[in-house]
This record gives structure tokens, C-alpha cells and sequence, in this order.
């Protein structure tokens, strides 16, 4: 449609074969601003300078943390590779993970799924695909790296409430603490190009059909 572009979230469907279809340099729009260091600065701003520090700073914290993702963003990949219809959206990874330690018990969360579900999967089957499994480039889900960083700010790195750091809650802070990184990004380049194509093929329609 002229004039038109849209911007979708990657998840794990294949992308569009589209050119007026643009998604995040991500699974999604908060794994791009993980990727661009915004939760970095969160995690420094809301945690406790002291823990932060024996973590070896809040870069190191948030590679471990979007390497937790990564272990749920193999089940999501999984899942819909295999159709199982596992309800991520009802067992959070934040409660199958050690606030202390920050160690995930991915069996533990894959047992919940399947009985939160109706599927007829057995936990042997999914481990199974995931150890076949090909990582592509687009990295983890990014609310499942914030319901981490939920955990790590309650006691690894701070001393946080479960409510003053919800998933929700440093989601609504990462997107309003992005502008500049944004504003200078590659990505937000592309998108600036291709609005100024949308809005020509409106302005000079003519010129197009030419």
C-alpha cells in the first residue's frame, strides 16, 4: 500500500518477505533496547552500587541475564516449531529462578508449562528438541530478560521489592530511558529512510508511477 510501513515484532514466526515490513534489530522491541545497553544503565540506576560491583559490573549481569533468556527463548523456538501450544504467558521464568543465586531450574519451569497446558508433550520430548535446536541471531524474548532482571534487582543486584521491579515495571522504564540510543542507532536510521519513502510515494505519487 503507498505510503504505508509497519513495524512488527519478530517473536520466533519467520520474517515477512515484505519491503514496506520492518522488524526490531530483535525478537522484539524491549531484546533491542537490551541489546543497546538501555538495561545496563536501569540496572545501574535501580541496584545496589555494592552488589552491582561483585557482579563484576551491570554489563556482565545483563550478558548472564540474556543468557537465561536464551534458555526459555529455546523452549519458545521449540514450541512453535513443534506446535505444542505451551502457555508461556501463564509460568513465569522469574519463579523457577534462585533470587539469591540467579540459577534458573529450567526443568522445573518446563514441568509447569506442561501442566499448565493441555498439551500431550512429556518433558522428555522437549528436551529431546532442545538439544537440537540452531540458535539464529535474534537473541531471547526480551520481557523474559526483564523478568530475570526482576529477580537479580530483589537481591543479587538490589534490594528491590518484587512490586518496584515487576517485568511490566522495568519494561515501561526501559522504553521511556531509550531515546538516545535510539536516536542514534543504525536501526533507527533504516526506519528514518524508509518513512521519508513512505511519505514521498504520497506527496509525489506521480513521479512514482514514472
Amino acid at each position: 500500500m503507498p505510503g504505508v510501513r509497519a513495524i512488527i515484532d519478530a517473536d520466533y514466526d519467520p520474517r515477512p518477505a515484505n519491503e514496506a515490513i520492518f522488524s526490531y534489530d530483535a525478537r522484539d522491541l524491549e531484546g533491542m533496547l537490551v541489546r543497546m545497553g538501555v538495561l545496563d544503565l536501569i540496572i545501574d540506576h535501580l541496584g545496589s552500587a555494592e552488589k552491582i560491583k561483585k557482579l563484576n559490573g551491570a554489563s556482565t549481569l545483563v550478558a548472564k541475564l540474556i543468557q537465561l533468556g536464551e534458555e526459555v527463548g529455546a523452549l519458545r523456538a521449540s514450541n512453535r516449531e513443534n506446535g505444542w501450544g505451551l502457555p508461556f504467558r501463564n509460568v513465569d521464568p522469574a519463579s523457577k529462578t534462585d533470587i539469591r543465586t540467579l540459577v534458573f531450574d529450567r526443568d522445573r519451569y518446563i514441568r509447569a508449562l506442561i501442566q499448565a497446558s493441555e498439551t500431550e508433550v512429556t518433558f522428555g520430548e522437549i528436551n529431546d528438541a532442545l538439544s537440537t535446536l540452531a540458535k539464529d541471531e535474534l537473541g531471547p524474548n526480551g520481557k523474559d530478560v526483564l523478568s530475570f532482571a526482576a529477580v537479580a534487582l530483589r537481591n543479587a543486584a538490589g534490594t528491590l521489592h518484587k512490586e518496584a521491579c515487576s517485568s511490566a515495571v522495568l519494561g515501561a522504564q526501559l522504553r521511556s530511558s531509550c531515546a538516545l540510543e535510539l536516536e542514534r542507532s543504525e536501526w533507527m536510521t533504516m526506519i528514518r529512510t524508509a518513512v521519508d519513502e513512505a511519505s514521498n510515494e504520497i506527496t509525489h505519487p506521480r513521479s512514482m508511477a514514472e
